[in-house]
């Protein structure tokens, strides 16, 4: 009896241990616990909740320098002229090149839903740097439409199936960018500024900008090469969408290149007024923030501003990673008004609550698609 006992405990322990392992398991992963989970954990209300005083404190209309369509025209040359380091604004112009060899990955992304193909090219924005694109061509019957999309950090497109496949699906030719150091990007580029001239020196792309002339042109002009290319190929209508650091490229693309006619930048681009923690800037944004002619609203408004033109910000509030919370808010009805007064374009803030997670969640895919099919309402909350 004795023994049958301990066996029953024995089960009964493992019974409850395995309850326990799943309850936790399942807080981490199913987004309906997950979301009051971290809401309960955090340390401060101003995590999840409330903006800290002291950023809402700053008025947003200190901070726009455009109010006019011809200040529009003039913010937007002199950006394209800080990023290319050319007094006349004009683009150091790279293409698409096709290497006319099958991508060697392409089996890897062969099951995705809604795919017909894909096909790399390659940019040589210097001849020591080189990006990668991606084109990704629709099953069924395509809809005439092109977006390109750039990734952010820590992984490349592949890890975007989730939230591309729709796109795909409803007929969009995809190309797809990921960040200079990530995928088959390069990942560094000799420095043209050395702390000391006589020690070799290569710079991250990422995290050494400051030691590289015109950086920002190295992230942007893949983008614009993609363009082109699109162009090219046919394509009138041409949006955007990038996520996490991929959304500041996308932000600056779309800011200096009115043939971006939407742009959805999810979790990845705040004013630094509102900067704080893992937000700090970093890449191109750093660098703008340092040196660059516009203010980040002002970038904001480029971006948005122009006939048939739209500019979607999307942050997840429970966001894991970084620019969580509902800062956004704090400048957006600034931004529409000032918009409005300078012409044709649109601008909107959505707070996707659906999850913690660092992402494009179905919510978030749902309102860019909304907005990518000019239902401008269903984009902003």
């Amino acid at each position: 009896m004795r023994k049958s006992s301990v066996g029953r405990a024995i089960a009964i322990l493992c019974l409850v241990l395995a309850c326990a392992g799943a309850f936790v398991v399942a807080v981490r992963t199913v987004d309906a616990l997950n979301v009051p989970y971290k809401r309960l954990k955090a340390d401060s209300p101003f995590v999840y909740e409330e903006i800290r005083p002291e950023l809402a404190a700053v008025d947003p209309e200190t901070l726009l320098a455009i109010r006019s369509p011809e200040d529009v025209a003039a913010r937007r040359a002199a950006l394209r002229g800080w990023i290319y380091g050319t007094a006349t604004g004009a683009r150091q112009v790279s293409r698409l090149v096709d290497p006319g060899a099958g991508w060697s990955h392409a089996e890897e992304v062969a099951d995705w839903r809604g795919l017909q193909s894909v096909a790399q090219f390659f940019i040589n924005v210097r001849p020591s740097v080189i990006s990668h694109a991606y084109m990704l061509r629709p099953d069924g019957d395509p809809n005439g439409r092109a977006l390109i999309y750039h990734h952010g950090m820590a992984s490349d497109f592949r890890a975007a199936r989730a939230w591309l496949e729709p796109f795909l699906k409803d007929g969009w030719h995809i190309l797809a960018f990921d960040q200079l150091g990530y995928g088959e990007n390069s990942r560094e580029v000799p420095c043209d500024t050395p702390a000391d001239p006589a020690v070799p020196c290569r710079a991250n792309l990422q995290s050494g900008l400051a030691q590289v002339q015109s950086p920002v042109a190295l992230h942007v002009e893949p983008v614009l090469a993609g363009l082109d290319h699109l162009e090219e190929a046919g394509f009138t209508a041409i949006d955007a969408m990038g996520f996490s650091a991929g959304a500041a490229t996308v932000t600056f693309a779309a800011a200096i290149d009115p043939r971006i006619k939407r742009t959805a930048a999810v979790a990845g681009i705040l004013p630094p007024y509102l900067r704080e923690g893992q937000d700090e800037a970093f890449g191109i944004a750093e660098a703008l923030a340092v040196s660059g002619p516009v203010s980040f609203l002002d970038l904001f408004l480029l971006a948005g501003a122009g006939k048939d033109r739209r500019y979607l910000q999307v942050f997840n509030r429970f966001d894991r990673c970084c620019f969580r919370n509902l800062k956004g808010r704090h400048y957006e009805s600034v931004l529409k008004d000032r918009l409005a007064g300078t012409g044709d374009g649109a601008f909107s803030v959505h707070i996707d609550e659906s999850h913690a997670r660092h992402t494009v969640s179905a919510e978030g895919v749902a309102v860019i698609r909304a907005m990518l099919s000019g239902d401008a309402g269903a984009a902003s909350d």
